[in-house]
């Protein structure tokens, strides 16, 4: 859902682009050149996203037997940019700020497909956290540390996790969200430990949180 949510959104601009009030197509040559590059990025990112969304789907349909990963050297940074981009129209719309600090480019042995699913669950996450705050941020680095691991961090502004709540959120089918499933951060946890890596996060109540995995 994470991934079907933002690809109609998508779709919708580059319909907006490309129809005038009456639903009638407008000619090709009065598109402007940014919007045909707009739409070029955009349909380009929803047959990426489509394609490893039936791929997740048809290996990953059970929680309880994910398959090992298939590994190879991924750009972490490319993966990153290319699900903002995946979400820019639903981050705009939420009047979202994004911030990113992110190298040229951060490779590492991993499975992308895999890692996209948790990294477009986290940014999902921190979108929800902010909904309600006046000036709503989120801030999505990456960096190695001194120990030559890769970090990825999700910041958000939100009104934080409440204490009680704190050592829950991992737990399968648990969620605080009306229609949550409490599988996202379960699912993530995994993914995450079959590379070898560790998810964790900090909160603080009304000064947001931040989710890191370190690889």
């Amino acid at each position: 859902m994470n991934s079907v949510t933002p690809i109609i959104s998508l779709s919708g601009v580059i319909h907006e682009y490309l129809a005038d009030e009456d639903n009638q197509a407008i000619p090709l040559a009065t598109i402007p050149e940014s919007h045909a590059e707009d739409m070029l990025q955009g349909i380009q990112t929803i047959e990426k996203r489509s394609k490893g969304l039936l791929q997740f789907v048809k290996a990953y349909r059970n929680l309880t037997r994910i398959p090992p990963p298939e590994f190879e050297m991924v750009d972490l940074t490319y993966i990153l940019q290319q699900i903002l981009v995946l979400l820019k129209a639903e981050l705009e719309t939420a009047n979202i700020r994004v911030e990113t600090d992110l190298p040229d480019e951060l490779s590492i042995y991993a499975d992308a497909k895999l890692l996209e699913q948790v990294f477009i669950n986290l940014i999902k996450n921190a979108m929800e956290a902010v909904a309600k705050q006046e000036q709503p941020h989120i801030k999505v680095q990456a960096f190695t540390d001194p120990q030559k691991k890769v970090v990825i961090q999700v910041h958000d502004n939100g009104p934080g996790i409440p204490l009680e709540l704190q050592d829950k959120l991992f737990i399968p089918f648990f969620t605080t969200k009306s229609q949550g499933s409490g599988i996202g951060l379960s699912l993530s946890q995994q993914i995450i430990r079959i590379h070898k890596g560790e998810i964790t996060f900090k909160s603080e109540r009304g000064k947001g949180s931040v989710f890191t995995i370190s690889l």
